[in-house]
């Protein structure tokens, strides 16, 4: 699953795209939490807008969760970024997202929540900042 990071100055924004098998989320969550500018960052949008459908068949809740866990380990305890959000139009992706967060990824006072699109996630993000 190809994906890019994108340093936008205070965050970071995360396109994925084509096929995706679930070791590969480790892989970006990894990526992303050894980002040399992290500390600075207030914000991670991860966009699962482009990943092919037929991958979706392959997860499952069960991974959703099983990355919260791996998640909590690869970030941590550090304090940013503050917020995080995870957009696919697709309802099978957004099932994995809320076991993913239902499985408490980050530490608290963490906010991540879930758009159908990027657009919106950008608006949430700005809202936040106060912008």
């Amino acid at each position: 699953m190809p994906f890019t990071i994108i340093d936008e100055g205070d965050g970071l924004l995360v396109p994925l795209t084509g096929f995706a098998v679930p070791y590969e989320f480790v892989e970006t969550a990894e990526a992303t939490a050894a980002h040399p500018g992290r500390e600075r960052h207030a914000y991670h949008i991860f966009d699962f807008s482009g990943i092919d459908g037929d991958a979706l068949f392959a997860l499952t809740d069960a991974i959703g969760a099983g990355h919260a866990a791996r998640s909590r380990q690869i970030f941590g305890d550090r304090p940013n970024p503050r917020m995080t959000a995870l957009v696919s139009p697709n309802t099978k992706m957004q099932t994995v997202f809320r076991a993913f967060i239902d499985g408490g990824p980050r530490p608290p006072g963490h906010d991540i929540r879930i758009f159908s699109t990027l657009r919106a996630a950008r608006s949430w993000v700005r809202e936040q900042r106060g912008g």
